[in-house]
């Protein structure tokens, strides 16, 4: 082989080279481009669906408002009995400050299933039997919503006393009972709002 064939056959590879290397790399221009418009289509959709879940939100900010500012102005009510111990001493100020003569009172913990636990842990749950003057009776119970807020009344029996001006009352009421760490958590978050 002599130079002249020599010359052209290395630059027929040069050639052949370059083509292949040219060809590589506007295979990889492509795969490029082809990735960079899937990101740009993905990026949309992920900001249209942004943008529908933002006015979704601000619709259920709308809707939930009340019941939000609501929420905030009962939470320290919810928060105050956060053991079962503190609900039943809430429960026992209210009689004591009322007055009203007790004859029985029995409190047990109904305690929430494990997946429905979140804010709440159970709810405490009282029997109060106490008789005495009857419109003293009844006026404590009217002050005890005010006295205990968050305390619900599911059961009221009112039956005569046994002098002639007193009544005998027996009272079933649920307190709910607010986890602890929740609670604080709960009341960092309504600070900074």
């Amino acid at each position: 082989m002599n130079n002249h064939k020599m010359a052209c056959f290395f630059l027929l590879v040069v050639i052949g080279g370059l083509l292949y290397g040219t060809q590589e790399m506007r295979n990889r221009t492509t795969k490029a481009q082809q990735a960079a418009e899937a990101a740009q289509a993905e990026a949309e959709t992920a900001q249209f669906q942004r943008g529908i879940a933002e006015t979704g939100l601000i619709a259920l900010e709308r809707e939930t408002f009340e019941l939000r500012e609501g929420y905030k102005k009962w939470f320290p009510h919810f928060r105050a009995a956060t053991t079962p111990q503190e609900g039943e001493q809430r429960i026992s100020d209210a009689v004591r400050e009322g007055k009203v003569f007790l004859l029985s009172n029995r409190f047990q913990m109904k305690e929430f299933a494990p997946e429905d636990k979140g804010i709440l842990i159970g709810a405490l749950e009282g029997e109060l039997e106490f008789e005495d003057d009857y419109v003293k009776t009844l006026n404590w119970l009217g002050k005890l919503e005010e006295t205990v807020p968050n305390c619900r009344i599911t059961g009221c029996n009112i039956i005569r006393g046994d002098r002639a001006n007193n009544i005998r009352v027996k009272l079933k009421l649920e307190m709910p009972i607010m986890s602890p760490t929740i609670a604080e958590a709960t009341a960092a978050e309504l600070a900074k709002s």
